[in-house]
């Protein structure tokens, strides 16, 4: 059948959009732009699209040239990359906004689906959540994130994800199977999967209840091999500014921040679990001179300089099992940190076995 807005694009037998060429792939995400029911819908990728040829230089910086520019739209259905690729995606959000594949994935009604595609030769850079697959997960969300893999660089301030840059409460989360190898690069909350949890004033007053408002996140069989850099604190292999389980997942990337910096979580604000887990990148707090920040109250980030081989800064209960810390841990300037596992936790009922 072919769509009665967009004549361009065809669909299968079940209404699945198929996109196979540069067109049709502008032609969907503005078909998602316009129209609000087609963002629950499916979509499959049927050949590799290449939308610009050598966006980024040899070290992951942004290329000189010409190059058409993405504009990405919200999207709560399945996108099936059917193990393609889409290279050569050059996002630059004008006004600071988010910026991503996708801009808010999820709602509260509709499962989503992102799986089996590659995003290479690609440019993400906005202000706040920014991430190569999508700006942020919407509340109350359920996102299954299966078998993706960016090679694109990811740039911005807060919230800045390999994949997605902010998840918002009451969220479930799941990564499977799922790779970053590109940069990834912000100010605060900055990780090579995800940049953040949502983070509210009241996180530790009695009005905000971590146990039922904090998104459900667990990443499997997953890794990072980017580097990740944040200018200044909650960076992480994995996730900069969060909580959940990890098993059988990695970092080998390099990590740097100024403080609450870990191999795979920067900064766990409920309690985590690592179950056959290893980091074998250098995990690095190299400058102790940007420790305040007038956005938030000093005693909410006690355990400043907190460098960690898994964790930097563990406010709940930090389970690990079964894992391996190969990487250094190294502090020039930190009050807390250097441990290969974390380096400072509040948490009571820490495990390392």
């Amino acid at each position: 059948s072919v769509s009665a807005s967009f004549a361009a694009l065809t669909q299968d037998a079940n209404d699945c959009y198929l996109i196979g060429t540069v067109d049709e792939l502008y032609e969907f995400f503005d078909l998602l732009g316009k129209n609000v029911s087609a963002r629950s819908s499916c979509a499959k990728l049927t050949a590799n699209i290449v939308v610009n040829k050598n966006v980024l230089k040899e070290d992951g910086s942004l290329n000189e040239g010409a190059f058409r520019k993405w504009a990405p739209a919200p999207f709560y259905g399945t996108f099936d990359g059917g193990n393609y690729s889409i290279s050569g995606l050059l996002g630059i959000s004008q006004d600071g906004s988010g910026m991503g594949l996708f801009g808010v994935l999820g709602n509260d009604e509709y499962p989503t689906e992102i799986k089996n595609l590659e995003i290479k030769d690609s440019y993400f850079k906005g202000g706040n959540n920014v991430g190569s697959l999508a700006s942020e997960i919407d509340d109350s969300s359920k996102v299954n994130l299966t078998n993706v893999r960016n090679f694109g660089t990811v740039v911005g301030n807060n919230n800045v994800g390999g994949f997605v840059g902010l998840i918002n409460r009451n969220s479930e989360v799941e990564i499977v199977s799922c790779v970053n190898e590109g940069n990834v690069q912000g100010k605060n909350f900055v990780g090579g999967f995800v940049g953040g949890f949502e983070r509210l004033r009241g996180i530790y007053d009695s009005d905000y209840d971590c146990q039922k408002m904090c998104p459900d996140l667990n990443i499997e069989r997953s890794g990072n091999k980017g580097v990740v850099v944040a200018e200044s604190y909650s960076v992480g292999g994995l996730v900069g500014y969060g909580a959940g389980t990890v098993s059988a997942s990695f970092n080998e990337g390099n990590i740097t921040g100024n403080y609450n910096v870990g191999g795979l979580f920067g900064n766990a604000i409920d309690s985590v679990s690592f179950l056959n887990c290893y980091n074998t990148g250098y995990v690095l707090e190299l400058d102790d001179s940007k420790k305040q920040d007038e956005e938030y109250e000093e005693d909410e980030f006690d355990g400043w300089g907190a460098v960690g081989g898994f964790v930097g800064l563990s406010l709940s209960a930090t389970i690990v099992k079964n894992c391996l810390s190969a990487g250094e841990a190294y502090v020039e300037t930190a009050e807390y940190g250097g441990s290969s596992f974390a380096g400072n936790s509040y948490g009571k009922g820490t495990e390392v076995s």
